[in-house]
């Protein structure tokens, strides 16, 4: 069963070039799918458009998301609540990484329309919030290998551990999507197995995985299911082992040889 489908979605901004034309693709439910594509092609647009950051020019995207059902008249703010999105530069906030972790948390909980209008029940409300917020931000630590980095600035991190706390307070709202735009971008090869193991870890817990990489050797690694994005539109899907080793596109073939396609 998918979980997004997109139909002849087309897209440009402004009065540019199209980045998208025609853009068919299917995620299934509970899948690590990865979308392959050069730098430029229009991976992170793609990825905008599923989270409802951007509107397609033509072509319909369908969310089908278990209490929703592709509903496409949905608020697109329940929508969004369904997915999380980890950027390719990690937009922290400069506190705590606890505080960067709780922070989505804290937010769909009311708690910062308490403080912006600094009403009078603000410690009752913390009080009763306070401990489940800290238990699961704990949890999301754990699961990306910061259990003990709670108190620590954020300042005083490397750049693979900002990655794994974007990870973490992407995984707290527990979402049904995680997309995540080239999650290994720069990094070097010990921080780049700890993040696609954790990317394996999120796909037990029955969250499904949608991750945009130029890196065919990445996308070989963890994807289940595999789309080559070129020219605006996808050339070529299916399992990792039948893109890599069976291509049915020439272009695909040309690719993953390290011709220029584009």
């Amino acid at each position: 069963m998918s979980i997004v489908l997109l139909k002849d979605v087309q897209f440009s901004y402004g009065e540019g070039p199209p980045v998208l034309e025609g853009v068919d693709l299917e995620l299934t439910r509970g899948n690590i799918s990865v979308l392959m594509g050069p730098s430029g092609v229009g991976k992170t647009t793609l990825l905008r458009l599923i989270n409802l950051l951007e509107n397609p020019l033509k072509g319909g995207i369908v969310h089908n998301f278990k209490e929703l059902s592709g509903d496409e008249g949905s608020d697109p703010l329940s929508l969004r609540r369904k997915m999380s999105f980890v950027f390719q530069e990690p937009a922290l906030i400069d506190c705590s990484v606890g505080g960067n972790v709780a922070y989505g948390l804290m937010t769909r909980s009311g708690f910062i329309n308490h403080l912006w209008k600094k009403t009078k029940n603000i410690f009752a409300f913390l009080s009763s919030n306070y401990r489940s917020v800290e238990k699961k931000v704990e949890q999301a630590l754990a699961r990306v290998g910061l259990e003990d980095y709670g108190n620590r600035s954020i300042r005083a991190l490397s750049a693979g551990e900002h990655r794994r706390v974007s990870l973490a307070r992407s995984l707290v709202t527990n979402p049904e999507l995680l997309l995540l735009d080239e999650p290994t971008g720069n990094l070097d090869p010990r921080n780049t197995s700890i993040v696609e193991d954790i990317i394996r870890e999120v796909k037990t817990r029955k969250t499904t995985v949608f991750l945009a990489s130029h890196d065919m050797h990445q996308a070989e690694r963890v994807g289940e299911e595999v789309f080559l994005l070129l020219g605006g539109e996808i050339v070529e899907s299916g399992s990792a082992e039948k893109v890599f080793n069976s291509p049915r596109n020439k272009r695909t073939k040309d690719f993953i040889n390290g011709r220029l396609v584009y």
